[in-house]
């Protein structure tokens, strides 16, 4: 399998504003300069905005796997949810060839009111995935996630540790080019974990993954890059960094 990009970022930023009555009133300001030709300065920060990421670039190929990491504020999740397209950065591009399979907040893309069985039919067609494909793969999910007596089930009664097990099941089993995990496997037993692990390599022959842990011995795991972020901003970029575990660790216990 050729080792293409498959994930491209460049300059991208993205800024949020500290007070809600102002953001909704420039929320309609920029609608308004859309609508009218264009979005008008969104590289410059006005009152009361701060950016939550500033000026972030990198590639990932298939078969490489990102480590993302950082302490709580650091931009890490407004990223993701950009390369996921929930939002949009003010400034600068993403680029995403392929199928993309994201777990960025527990129990997302969930239904509550529908069974778990219901909601991977409910998932697989958010990605475009048909019914006949579903249906090959449905029996692997099920028996992945170890939730068999409760797949007819709402999701309501699920426990965070059922949640997290068919959402991981369903994101693997959907075969996506990239795989986008935040923290999920935060949750869940040990056992469970390892088996997470051993699937995330297999799938990385096929795929790129971006994953996100405040745990360095699971970055260290399964990660070979490693994108380190504080304040918003890039503070290292590369392989793995163990030459400068020192400085990582200062910046994400606060030292």
């Amino acid at each position: 399998m050729s080792k293409e990009v498959l994930v491209r970022v460049e300059n991208v930023s993205k800024k949020f504003c500290r007070d809600l009555k102002t953001s909704l009133w420039y929320g309609v300001k920029d609608l308004t300069g859309e609508l009218l030709g264009g979005r008008q300065g969104q590289s410059e920060l006005r009152p009361k905005e701060f950016w939550a990421v500033k000026d972030v670039s990198f590639e990932l190929r298939r078969g490489e796997c990102l480590g993302l990491i950082g302490r709580n504020g650091a931009g890490k999740s407004t990223l993701l949810k950009m390369l996921n397209g929930l939002i949009k950065p003010d400034t600068g591009k993403i680029t995403m060839d392929g199928r993309v399979g994201a777990l960025i907040e527990l129990g997302s893309g969930f239904n509550p009111i529908l069974t778990g069985r219901e909601n991977i039919y409910n998932n697989g067609s958010v990605l475009g995935i048909s019914k006949k494909e579903i249906d090959k793969v449905i029996d692997e999910i099920i028996a992945f996630s170890e939730i068999e007596k409760f797949i007819d089930s709402p999701v309501a009664y699920y426990s965070s540790g059922m949640k997290v097990r068919l959402g991981f099941s369903v994101a693997v089993h959907m075969k996506p080019d990239v795989l986008i995990l935040d923290e999920v496997l935060a949750v869940g037993d040990s056992g469970f974990k390892i088996k997470s692990f051993n699937k995330i390599n297999e799938m990385m022959k096929n795929a790129a993954v971006i994953f996100v842990s405040h745990s360095m011995p699971n970055v260290a795991i399964i990660s070979n890059k490693i994108l380190l972020m504080e304040y918003g901003q890039m503070e290292f970029h590369g392989g793995k960094c163990f030459h400068r575990i020192d400085k990582v660790l200062r910046i994400i216990v606060g030292g």
